[in-house]
C-alpha cells in the first residue's frame, strides 16, 4: 500500500522548486550513526586513556566501566564530540517530530489526536533536555545536569508509551507491513527501555548504599543500553517514513 502523505505544517506547492531533497532512510540512518558513533567513542575513550578517573567513585571500589556523564561531559576531547554530535542531531529531531505530528493527524482517530500532540510535545522536552545534559555535565552544574536528566528519562518513557498505544488502538488507516513492524520493534525497544532504566536505579542505589565492587559498572552498562534503545525508537522512524523525500522549498520543510 503506497501513500502520498504530506507531512508538513505550512502549504506545499506541487510546482514550487526544492531548495533540496533528501533521501529520508539515509538522513535518518545518518542522524542515528553520527551519535552512535560519537557514544561509542567516548566510552571507549575513556576507558583507555581515563580509566581510572572515569571508573572511579566515592566508593573507591573496583570497576571497568564508565557512566554515560564520565565518558561524555567530563573529559576532552569527549565532551566536545559528544557536544557536536548532539547538536548535529537535535535540529533535524525536531523537524522529525513536527512530521510525526502531521503522520498522527492523518492515521490517528479524531479522538486520539490530542494524545498524538502530547506524545509529539514531549518528545520536543525529550530534546531540548538531551541538549541540556549534554551542554552541562554533572562536574560542569551538577543540579541543572541531574534536572536535564531525569527531565529526559521522564519525557522519553512517556513519549514512547503514549506513541507505542496510539499505533496499537487508534489508527483509522490501516498500516503497511513496514509500519506492522515498526510498531512491533518500538513495543521491544520500549520494554527494553523501560527495563534497563529500572535496572540502572537498583544499581546506582546498591552502590550508592553497598559499595560493592562492579555494581556502577552494572548501572553504567544499563545507561548504556537506556542510550541505544532510545536511539534505535526513534530510527524506526525508517519503516513509518520509507520511501518518503525530505523536501526543503520555499514554504518550509516537509516529507512527500
Amino acid at each position: 500500500m503506497s501513500r502520498n502523505y504530506k507531512y508538513s505544517s505550512l502549504p506545499s506547492d506541487d510546482n514550487a522548486i526544492p531548495y533540496f531533497t533528501l533521501d529520508y532512510t539515509r538522513t535518518a540512518y545518518f542522524l542515528s550513526s553520527v551519535v552512535c558513533f560519537a557514544f561509542v567513542f567516548c566510552i571507549v575513550w575513556s576507558i583507555t586513556f581515563n580509566f581510572y578517573e572515569s571508573t572511579n567513585t566515592h566508593c573507591h571500589v573496583t570497576n571497568i566501566l564508565p557512566s554515560i556523564s564520565a565518558a561524555i561531559g567530563s573529559y576532552s576531547p569527549q565532551k566536545e564530540i559528544w557536544r557536536i554530535a548532539i547538536f548535529i542531531n537535535v535540529t533535524p529531531r525536531f523537524f522529525i517530530t513536527n512530521f510525526y505530528k502531521k503522520y498522527f493527524e492523518e492515521i490517528l482517530s479524531p479522538i486520539a489526536q490530542l494524545f498524538g500532540n502530547i506524545a509529539c510535545l514531549f518528545n520536543y522536552f525529550e530534546l531540548i533536555a538531551l541538549a541540556g545534559l549534554s551542554n552541562w555535565s554533572s562536574t560542569d552544574n551538577y543540579p541543572i545536569h541531574k534536572f536535564c536528566f531525569l527531565t529526559f528519562i521522564l519525557t522519553s518513557v512517556v513519549h514512547m508509551i503514549i506513541t507505542c498505544y496510539l499505533l496499537q488502538r487508534h489508527r483509522i488507516i490501516p498500516s503497511t507491513n513496514l509500519e506492522t513492524l515498526s510498531l512491533k520493534w518500538k513495543w521491544k525497544l520500549f520494554v527494553i527501555n523501560i527495563s534497563s532504566f529500572l535496572l540502572a536505579a537498583y544499581c546506582f542505589m546498591r552502590h550508592t548504599w553497598y559499595c560493592e565492587p562492579y555494581v556502577y559498572s552494572f548501572f553504567a552498562f544499563a545507561e548504556y543500553v537506556i542510550v541505544f534503545s532510545n536511539i534505535a525508537f526513534h530510527t524506526t522512524s525508517v519503516l513509518d517514513f520509507h520511501g518518503k523525500k525530505v523536501i526543503c522549498d520555499k514554504f518550509g520543510i516537509y516529507l512527500a
